[in-house]
């Protein structure tokens, strides 16, 4: 976690690849009427609600990476075998 002293008080931030994981976390924090995030670190623990300028800002955020010519299909589930078609048999 890092963080950085700001006029509005001291912001935080995690900066990692994206994965399917996490997208489908910010996808429901998007979505949800009340999202609420919690941190713990070291001796203290906060918990707050998401704000819809938040949200905003998400959304604001994908639809940018989109309009640039970014692509989201690494995102997609892995296969599995369950997925896999069965091999055809060969006829006798």
């Amino acid at each position: 976690m890092k963080m950085e002293n700001t006029e509005k008080g001291v912001g935080q931030w995690y900066d990692v690849p994206l994965d399917k994981f996490t997208y489908d976390a910010v996808q429901a924090m998007m979505n949800a009427k009340k999202a609420t995030v919690a941190t713990m670190g070291g001796k203290k623990k906060n918990a707050r609600d998401v704000t819809e300028a938040e949200k905003k800002g998400m959304r604001r955020i994908l639809e940018g990476y989109a309009a640039l010519g970014g692509n989201l299909n690494f995102l997609q589930a892995p296969k599995t075998l369950a997925d896999e078609k069965p091999a055809k048999t060969p006829k006798k």
